[in-house]
């Protein structure tokens, strides 16, 4: 099988050639000599297919300069910040001051594929008694972080397992430069950048094949390691989707989704501290979908943009599988002792973008009023201008990776981030507070606290996080009455009624023929939501901590309290 169709290509996209054809990526190997390299004994793998003692890719006298990044060792940049290499030897790692070279680049962490032992014949030298070609201990009594994940040469690893390795290469790179290597640095390391490409810069499984063979010809030799790739981007993808564009792509198999799935799919990206930190609230590239546009509108408008989340410690933090061996400098970040960040909050690879190009401090540019302003406008009839912009970052944000959300972290049209706010908001398939979260707004609104920890904790997360960000404008009471009625329609996917002196515009959601005719939120319930977000916003203006409860203390006291006679009726 050496062709393999790009999905979603065609039309000269991506990956394409311009016509509906599939692009061929062919294998180093025909099946035979796959199959041979896969069942032969390691000596023979080693004498036949390397070179046994004079192992070309051992040998520092084999390659050009050209092939040397590391002078000694065969070894290439794949981006600026990821470099495959060969394994290198204890003699090589002394006679051309490996370790050095190591600084000098600023590469801070070592990640080895290899199986303790394998490639023995290979070695100009006997392999350390950690079964390596050289001693993992040295690297890091010299400041290298090491990392080894065991993959069997030729072999294949679950998707569970690669994406493990992805999340702890994404980590790494946020300590610094991360050189990979297996055996000749061409399979498994090939696979795994491969791999970390997709999960970082979403890219297309067959893009990033070749991304690497360019930068490194020779790499991902076989059928099964291209396959390797084409899975993980059918694994990974699905869950990185922030919009349902069924709308715009007209694309009925595109399934819309509920808060609750959404943070699901995230859950299963995220890792580390991070997982923990932002579990309960919409998360996404670079930061929050939230956190992004809240952050932004705050700087444009020179208002304080610390937007806090709460962190419980009532489970453990999950974190990437654990490598085989982790070994570090005293004292620093292991996945286990730091935040093991998603590959957004990482060094972008690629030169996506330039630091330079993200000011660390901005002059403001708009009044608060502005940005209220933008926040009250119609979003959903924009002229066509901004909703064509609107649209693109709604595919862009799915499919474009990091620099997409590098341009809205630099985006200066207030429009287009209120607008992307709430359609977001309004383009879930399930309200954020719908019936039975009115129902408990209804009967507890007296007690915004209480009533806000008796949500489900999702919508409990999310909704405190929104109303950080509006209580962080310090806008008038006038305008802070205008800015929560349009947040309520869209948190409610209700029409609130207008007011002689607000406009509240019809949402996303009450223009969509599927859904029915929409329903008016009822002036009771109304009164009530206004009752319960004034309230708590009163208290982040007062600096009063909130402490909301998780979802296992959510399970553990329901299951202790006898059911109570709901009152569904109340918001009616």
């Amino acid at each position: 099988m050496d062709d393999f169709t790009l999905p979603g290509g065609g039309g000269g996209g991506a990956g394409t050639n311009g016509t509906n054809e599939p692009i061929a990526l062919t294998s180093n190997y025909n099946k035979l000599s796959e199959s041979i390299r896969r069942h032969a004994p390691p000596q023979l793998q080693c004498s036949v297919f390397c070179g046994g003692r004079r192992c070309k890719y051992e040998s520092p006298n084999y390659w050009s300069s050209e092939k040397c990044t590391i002078n000694g060792i065969f070894s290439t940049w794949i981006d600026d910040d990821v470099l495959a290499m060969c394994r290198p030897s204890t003699s090589t790692i002394q006679e051309f001051d490996i370790i050095g070279q190591f600084h000098a680049l600023g590469i801070k962490s070592v990640i080895n594929l290899q199986v303790p032992g394998e490639h023995a014949s290979c070695s100009p030298g006997p392999l350390h008694s950690s079964g390596f070609s050289y001693d993992p201990t040295f690297l890091m009594d010299n400041g290298i972080y090491f990392y080894n994940y065991s993959w069997r040469d030729y072999g294949e690893a679950s998707l569970a397992h690669l994406l493990d390795m992805v999340k702890v290469l994404s980590f790494a790179v946020t300590q610094g430069k991360v050189a990979v290597h297996c055996h000749a640095g061409l399979g498994r390391t090939g696979v795994l950048i491969a791999c970390y490409l997709v999960y970082s810069m979403r890219l297309r499984a067959n893009d990033a094949v070749r991304l690497v063979r360019n930068k490194r010809p020779g790499s991902i030799q076989s059928r099964l390691h291209i396959l390797c790739v084409q899975q993980f981007e059918q694994f990974i993808l699905p869950n990185c989707i922030i919009f349902c564009n069924r709308d715009l792509l007209k694309d009925k198999k595109l399934q819309d989704f509920t808060l609750q799935q959404y943070l699901k799919r995230q859950r299963f990206i995220l890792h580390g501290k991070e997982s923990k930190t932002l579990r309960h609230i919409p998360k996404a590239r670079k930061n929050s979908i939230l956190n992004v546009i809240f952050e932004r509108l705050l700087t444009l408008c020179g208002q304080p943009n610390i937007l806090p989340v709460v962190l419980e410690d009532d489970d453990p933090p999950t974190i990437a599988g654990t490598p085989d061996t982790i070994a570090s400098p005293e004292g620093a970040a292991t996945p286990d002792s730091a935040s093991l960040t998603s590959p957004f909050e990482a060094k972008t690879p690629m030169n996506a973008f330039k630091s330079d190009d993200i000011p660390s401090s901005e002059t403001p540019t708009y009044k608060v009023d502005e940005v209220i302003r933008a926040l009250l406008s119609d979003h959903v009839n924009m002229f066509e201008g901004l909703a064509r912009y609107v649209r693109q970052y709604r595919v862009e944000l799915n499919h474009k990776g990091i620099g997409a959300w590098v341009r809205l972290s630099n985006e200066k049209n207030l429009y287009v981030l209120a607008a992307l706010f709430l359609l977001w908001l309004e383009h879930l398939r399930v309200p954020l507070l719908g019936s039975e979260e009115l129902t408990t707004v209804v009967l507890h609104a007296a007690d915004p606290t209480s009533s806000l920890k008796r949500l489900p904790v999702e919508s409990a997360f999310s909704l405190d996080y929104i109303l950080h960000f509006v209580a962080n404008l310090h806008a008038g009471d006038a305008e802070v009455e205008a800015i929560l009625r349009r947040i309520a329609a869209s948190l409610t996917h209700r029409i609130v009624p207008s007011t002689p002196n607000i406009k509240v515009h019809l949402g996303f959601h009450t223009q969509s023929t599927e859904k029915g005719k929409p329903r008016v939120l009822s002036e009771g319930t109304l009164t009530k939501l206004m009752l319960m977000l004034h309230g708590i916003l009163d208290l982040k203006r007062n600096g009063v901590p909130l402490s909301l409860p998780s979802a296992q203390e959510k399970i553990t006291k329901s299951s202790a309290q006898t059911p109570s006679t709901s009152a569904g009726a109340a918001h009616r």
